[in-house]
């Protein structure tokens, strides 16, 4: 079995995670103003997992089980309006899951910006979407970034020239750099587009693949030299240190997932 199915749950995870920390962050029955810390990261989890995800079809589902959840979890008392439960609760969660299953893969895009500016790209694309959700006949300000972090006063005094919107971009761009903190720290890198690239060989450009992955893994659009990195680099180096493919210490020992050319030749 390939190893790209057991990532794709372990990104669906951290898409819950995501919903779960920033339903803690906003305003809620535990923390009345809502918690700061939990602000901070709550965006974490959901950047890895987009900006992991093997295609951008998945981003869809990345973004859509993160729209369901944290709206659910966050607005549940909507559903205590009787009669009206069903268009309430019931309304606000198809919104928010069409909205995140259409954004999700302007994320993915995104995320194969250059490393330096990754993390300010996304604080900005998450203002933008916070800014064109809450305006409008059918706008909906709540669950900001920038609610909870309202009682740190030195950080909000921005918000004199800015609004809500220069907070709002603050706290995700953190979100953003412990993001890519982390991806540096595990030595991931988001696969890159499928674009007509020089450093690929033609028959990739092409379509093909002589990859022993096969031409729906992520590791068919990458070049087979040990020396190249793919979106789904472990932390763990292998033997002759390569980083080509997604190995772990489990297959390094010959047990189940896949091995790199180097790999193979190494042990022929």
């Amino acid at each position: 079995m390939c190893i790209l199915y057991p990532m794709r749950l372990r990104l669906a995870l951290l898409a819950l995670l995501s919903a779960v920390l920033i339903t803690l962050a906003v305003p809620n029955e535990l923390f009345t103003y809502g918690n700061a810390l939990f602000d901070l990261i709550c965006l974490v989890p959901l950047w890895l997992a987009i900006a992991l995800s093997p295609t951008r079809r998945y981003s869809h589902l990345l973004g859509l089980l993160f729209g369901v959840l944290s709206s659910l979890a966050t607005y549940f008392w909507l559903a205590f309006f009787r009669d009206f439960s069903t268009w309430t609760i019931g309304g606000v969660t198809l919104g928010f899951a069409y909205q995140f299953f259409i954004f999700a893969p302007f994320l993915y895009t995104f995320a194969r910006a250059s490393s330096r500016w990754r993390p300010f790209v996304f604080a900005a694309a998450w203002t933008v979407y916070e800014y064109f959700k809450s305006i409008g006949f059918l706008g909906f300000p709540w669950g900001l970034l920038a609610y909870p972090v309202g009682g740190i006063l030195p950080l909000v005094q921005i918000a004199d020239i800015t609004g809500v919107w220069g907070v709002s971009f603050l706290v995700a761009a953190v979100n953003g750099m412990i993001g890519e903190t982390l991806m540096r720290w595990l030595r991931v890198v988001p696969q890159p587009l499928p674009t007509d690239s020089p450093s690929l060989p033609a028959d990739r450009r092409a379509g093909g693949s002589s990859c022993a992955a096969g031409p729906s893994s992520p590791l068919s659009r990458l070049d087979s030299s040990p020396t190249a990195s793919c979106g789904w680099a472990s932390p763990f180096r292998s033997r002759h240190g390569c980083r080509w493919c997604w190995s772990s210490r489990t297959s390094i020992r010959g047990g189940r997932g896949w091995r790199c050319p180097a790999s193979r030749r190494e042990r022929s």
